[in-house]
């Protein structure tokens, strides 16, 4: 059976509790840190070799794959959308669980599991579409404690196959043979001062790859004003997604879905 918790602070949390949704207007979440900007067109000169591998798997990659999937941006979508290599199971093989998350995410986030009510006119359909999935949060949606219970494997595998392309997106290396700790929950629920740590962008005090996405912001963050501006938060699309990389004292990569689910993950050299 899978085990079904709060966005907990640690995945490995195995206590039954549920997702407590956002109270007021849903739409009021629309807050951005000092530094962000949006993801630039940065053409890499990283060594290829890099290049030969499923961000994911490390397997030869057939495919290309969107970090973050397509289905947690409305339309049009960015031109700077990032794409990585990955191999075909890998990309497809990730699909039902990302539909899952996607309107996991905004059936939280409004307060309801009716698509009607819904303010992602994409997810509506979605559930329209995928009766299966519509009962399925409807079964787990406690309107009497407006929390909606999540299956927590599920949250986890997204969260973390977008980490591991996005550390390949701007170190131009894959995160083969990294162990990961992902932590997430809703925004709504953090402290001032956890918010404030969680939103801060650890500075890099050395180079990324040569030729890498990170390299080339770094470069261009040098005599910039402010500094940390080209370093910090980057945003895929406004009030749908951004992600921010540190890879000097940690290797961690942060993401914020919706203004909603907020993420870190953790990864460790083995």
């Amino acid at each position: 059976m899978t085990p079904q918790a709060l966005f907990p602070t640690e995945v490995e949390a195995e206590d039954a509790r549920s997702i407590r949704c956002s109270t007021g207007n849903p739409g009021s979440l629309r807050c951005f840190p000092p530094y962000a900007l949006r993801v630039r067109a940065i053409t890499p000169s990283a060594d290829v070799r890099h290049a030969a591998f499923c961000a994911q798997c490390g397997g030869p990659p057939g495919t290309r794959d969107h970090v973050p999937p397509r289905a947690f941006l409305d339309k049009p979508l960015p031109a700077t959308l990032p794409v990585i290599g990955t191999c075909a199971p890998c990309n497809a093989g990730a699909s039902l669980d990302e539909e899952y998350v996607t309107c996991l995410i905004e059936v939280a986030a409004c307060g309801s599991a009716d698509p009607v009510h819904l303010e992602r006119p994409r997810v509506s359909r979605a559930l329209e579409r995928n009766v299966a999935l519509a009962a399925r949060l409807q079964a787990a949606f406690d309107p009497a404690t407006v929390a909606v219970a999540a299956e927590v494997d599920r949250v986890r595998r997204v969260i973390e196959k977008i980490a591991r392309g996005l550390w390949a997106y701007e170190l131009a290396e894959p995160a083969l043979g990294m162990s990961a700790v992902v932590a997430f929950q809703p925004l709504h629920v953090l402290d001032p001062a956890t918010r404030a740590e969680f939103e801060r962008v650890q500075q890099p005090a050395i180079f990324a790859e040569v030729g890498s996405r990170m390299m080339t912001r770094q470069a261009l963050a040098i005599g910039g004003e402010p500094k940390d501006a080209d370093l910090g938060w980057q945003i895929v699309q406004q009030g749908r997604f951004r992600y921010a990389v540190e890879f000097d004292t940690a290797d961690v990569v942060k993401l914020v879905v919706r203004e909603y689910l907020v993420a870190k993950v953790r990864f460790a050299r083995q």
